[in-house]
């Protein structure tokens, strides 16, 4: 009987300390997990104040930009001070230009 109660008692605290050491990886596992967690949560946050940074100085760009349309703008706002005009020259300059490319052209064909 001694054997058999020795015995029972070795496997009762065989299997404590399986489920004592079990639950305390888990635990150990768990801690781990959260601070895995807490790292990516963190990064991802930093990410997200650099996007809003960033959308802030371009919201400001914009803004200068308005102030600075605004300021070469006439006084009624429509149209901006000899922009228009440029535009239209440069636009028959580059007309020009393709007509004496083609007549080159032409030429260099013809020979």
């Amino acid at each position: 009987m001694n054997m058999t109660v020795f015995v029972a008692v070795l496997s009762a605290v065989a299997a404590m300390s399986g489920i004592i050491l079990g639950w305390w990886a888990r635990a150990r596992t768990v801690k781990t997990e959260i601070k895995t967690d807490a790292a990516g949560l963190a990064t991802i946050q930093n990410d997200i104040a650099h996007i809003k940074c960033g959308i802030d100085e371009i919201k400001e760009d914009l803004r200068s930009g308005e102030a600075l349309f605004r300021s070469h703008c006439d006084t009624d706002g429509q149209k901006l001070n000899g922009l228009t005009q440029r535009v239209t020259r440069v636009e028959e300059v580059a007309r020009s230009a393709h007509k004496r490319i083609d007549g080159v052209g032409a030429l260099a064909v013809n020979r």
